[in-house]
């Protein structure tokens, strides 16, 4: 179901083609309030890399795909807490079944795109690296495990959207895990999570 939390709506999508019991999350948000750090795999899809919310905003956290929104009840500027989840940076640092453990040899990245919008039209944009081996001095490297803070310049936005890529790709689209961790929009810690 949908959820909202202080001025912030997060719409999610269940798909239940093949029936209820073989759902599964296939677009959109969900929340988390889970602190595993360590274990690697699909299993545990639903856990930061940072090992919990951000220390400000509490227990609560939303886990976002590529293409996901948050519309907001009032417009307003925007700024958020951005970490991995412990799924994907696993899979960046040691590779999996379906992914590549990530090289500077092969300039790998994993980035998100933010775009702010209002009224359907896009007023500015930014990016943010949840994973960067693209330095010439590969000591730079990095794969994001702690809470960072991104802003989009001064604006009033009704609505924000991101996208994900990176340089592991193969003929189904993208090989790493598509998720990414949110806390603290704006002024809204997502501590108190509303269903719809």
């Amino acid at each position: 179901s949908d959820f909202s939390s202080g001025n912030c709506n997060f719409s999610n999508s269940y798909d239940t083609t093949w029936g209820q019991s073989s759902g599964y999350w296939s677009a959109g948000w969900v929340y988390s309030n889970m602190t595993d750090s360590t274990t690697s795999g699909f299993t545990n899809q639903f856990s930061a890399k940072a090992g919990g919310g951000h220390p400000i905003g509490g227990a609560n956290y939303a886990i976002g795909k590529s293409n996901s929104t948050i519309v907001f009840t009032q417009p307003s500027g925007f700024s958020i807490n951005i970490t991995n989840t412990t799924y994907a940076a696993n899979s960046m640092r040691d590779g999996d079944a379906f992914a590549k453990k990530f090289t500077n040899t092969d300039q790998d990245y994993f980035k998100l795109h933010i775009y702010g919008y209002s009224n359907g039209s896009i007023l500015d944009s930014t990016e943010f690296y949840l994973a960067n081996f693209t330095n010439v001095d590969s000591s730079l490297d990095y794969i994001v495990t702690d809470w960072q803070y991104v802003e989009l310049p001064s604006g009033t936005y009704d609505s924000v959207s991101f996208n994900l890529n990176s340089s592991d790709v193969g003929a189904f689209g993208m090989n790493t895990p598509n998720y990414f961790c949110i806390d603290n929009v704006g002024d809204y810690p997502l501590a108190i999570v509303n269903e719809n």
